[in-house]
């Protein structure tokens, strides 16, 4: 049988949800358990290595730690795993990216944003232009403690010190150059360069490739056709 490498695609606001409301047509959206569900189906092909291939600018905490959990995991079936970042990687999507085994980042990728100020896309000026009210919690216990918890994820992934994720989690984010120089990510590169980590760590020479970023954008045209008719 031939060995098999897949690709599952984390591009857009990462939700829990299927698809936000039809209020906002505009914003692409990643729901957790679809990517989950990407990774089962990768699992029952007994495939050798999974890339990530991430171009997010965040999303909601609880999905993205679903996602990043469900990443760790594959280490139990001896899945090697790679994060691909395209142009961006931070935030929640970020989170993401730092649980995979290798992340790969082209040099002018925007890599990072961590902390809770990033962790939700700021929508708040088109929102009001629709009339509706929309607040954005930058303290209190629960702040405090998602940017404690998401910290030291990032930490933990990464195998940075607390002084160093200090440094880094005020929001901001970084060109992959940058990011490699801080240690966020271990090489700079694209897909290929991706494919290339996952066939030398799986030591596979000889494979096929299923790539779900056919089958979710699918999945993501036929909703809107249903929703627009």
């Amino acid at each position: 049988m031939k060995n098999k490498i897949a690709i599952i695609p984390v591009k857009g606001h990462i939700t829990s949800e299927e698809f936000l409301p039809i209020s906002l047509p505009f914003l692409r959206t990643v729901p957790s358990n679809k990517i989950i569900e990407y990774m089962e189906k990768a699992r029952k092909e007994k495939v050798k290595g999974i890339i990530f291939d991430i171009n997010s600018r965040g999303g909601n905490p609880f999905p993205s730690k679903e996602i990043a959990e469900s990443i760790k995991e594959l280490k139990n079936f001896g899945i090697y795993n790679v994060a691909r970042i395209g142009e961006y990687g931070t935030s929640g999507a970020y989170w993401v990216a730092s649980a995979c085994n290798y992340i790969v980042a082209d040099e002018l990728s925007r890599v990072g944003s961590i902390g809770v100020l990033g962790m939700e896309i700021d929508i708040s000026e088109f929102l009001q232009r629709q009339g509706i009210k929309y607040g954005i919690l930058t303290s209190g216990k629960y702040i405090d403690k998602l940017h404690e918890y998401f910290t030291e994820e990032i930490r933990k992934n990464r195998d940075l010190s607390e002084s160093v994720v200090e440094q880094l989690a005020h929001g901001r984010s970084y060109l992959g150059e940058e990011a490699k120089k801080l240690g966020l990510i271990d090489q700079l590169g694209r897909k290929r360069e991706a494919i290339e980590v996952i066939s030398k760590q799986a030591r596979v020479s000889n494979f096929d490739i299923i790539d779900y970023d056919k089958e979710f954008e699918k999945m993501y045209v036929e909703f809107k056709e249903m929703k627009y008719r």
